[in-house]
């Protein structure tokens, strides 16, 4: 007769039992750029277009610091009042910062005559003086009640070098440039002569979680490159290992946004075609280029000008905002006028955007028991 029957023992020994995982995991979320095609087509201008022009109103006038030219809007909502911080021309190449104001993002009123931030005194100006010829905002963040502007400088008319700079603001009005302007900062692996020779154009900032990431261009170098700091203040260029974050794609506006835990960048620039389109990053470094011209009203993109160039981008109550500068053509100065202006679109289908996540394989889980272990014993038989 045979019979089974359990044995235990009790001795130090260790157990390891492997247990397939009820859970599965997911991979990060993917964007799909692709689903923006629909929004790429369906931007309309503002009825009450321009949001701001230029102030000059006969040939070559002399009207002040944006006679000829209000270009580089860049915009932010600030106590319930949007702030917009733009690059003023006379008629001549110097470049001022300049301030408007407005309740409804639509149109804005010049907050003064005299610009906010201005280049400086002397136009062929020592390193120091940095941004004696030209100042013209890149980016505006509210950060937690601070404002933070940064913007491009330069030294010069023609050969100029180009640098970054910021300054700070705690109602929009007043501005205050960082003691450490410019703040390009060098590795050991390239000197400050070496630096200073060189020259960075400014796309965009944009703080995506808690990591600040800079776009720029760099004189005589083609594509668009990137840069981050934890600060905002500190952002490190090395010139002989930057990080190239695309050849043929130029961003030129950006904003950041959520959707189901997912932080993202959804920004727009010129493609290699010398068409307006839409990108997307998860990450600040690596873009998801779409391929659909973004239109803006008629005629976008076709003749000498650009139609609308986006130089700002927020998304509020359900609507994709923008802000830019279209090219009126010749009005009071031979080299052309510019004046910003204002478009909508419906707030993307965001679920649209993600690609379907794809399930992780069953995880393994080890299970260590020690101490008494209890065995099943074999089957015993009798003869």
């Amino acid at each position: 007769m045979s019979h089974p029957h359990f044995v235990s023992r009790s001795f130090a020994v260790v157990l390891v039992f492997a247990l397939l995982a009820g859970s599965r995991s997911t991979r990060a979320a993917l964007l799909n750029v692709s689903a923006l095609d629909a929004t790429a087509s369906a931007f309309a201008r503002g009825a009450s277009n321009p949001s701001l022009t230029y102030r000059a109103t006969s040939w070559n006038q002399n009207a002040g610091f944006d006679a000829a030219r209000v270009m580089s809007p860049n915009v932010v909502k600030f106590n319930g009042e949007y702030l917009m911080l733009y690059a003023g021309e006379p008629h001549n190449n110097h470049l001022s910062i300049g301030l408007a104001t407005s309740s409804n993002g639509e149109t804005f009123t010049r907050y003064s005559t005299a610009p906010v931030l201005d280049f400086g005194t002397q136009p062929d100006a020592s390193p120091s003086n940095w941004a004696a010829y030209r100042t013209s905002p890149g980016a505006v963040i509210n950060d937690n009640g601070l404002l933070r502007m940064y913007y491009y400088g330069d030294d010069r008319n023609l050969y100029a070098i180009g640098r970054i700079g910021l300054a700070t603001s705690t109602d929009g009005r007043t501005w205050t440039p960082h003691p450490d302007n410019p703040i390009i900062t060098n590795t050991n692996t390239v000197d400050s002569a070496q630096v200073a020779q060189i020259g960075v154009g400014l796309s965009e900032v944009v703080k995506l979680s808690d990591t600040y990431h800079m776009y720029y261009t760099i004189k005589g170098a083609q594509g668009l490159y990137h840069t981050s700091s934890t600060d905002g203040l500190n952002f490190d260029i090395d010139y002989q290992n930057r990080r190239l974050v695309s050849d043929t794609f130029q961003l030129f506006a950006a904003t950041t946004h959520s959707h189901n835990g997912t932080d993202f960048i959804l920004a727009t620039g010129y493609n290699e075609l010398n068409q307006q389109v839409f990108a997307l990053s998860t990450d600040g470094i690596n873009f998801q280029v779409g391929s659909t011209p973004i239109q803006i009203g008629a005629n976008n993109n076709v003749g000498v000008y650009r139609d609308l160039t986006l130089r700002s981008l927020m998304i509020e109550d359900g609507v994709l905002k923008g802000w830019g500068e279209r090219n009126v053509g010749n009005i009071t100065w031979s080299f052309g006028n510019l004046q910003s202006e204002y478009a909508t679109v419906a707030e993307p289908n965001w679920d649209a955007l993600f690609v379907q996540t794809v399930p992780e394989p069953a995880t393994i889980s080890l299970l260590i028991l020690s101490g008494t272990v209890v065995a099943l014993a074999a089957r015993r038989r009798s003869c």
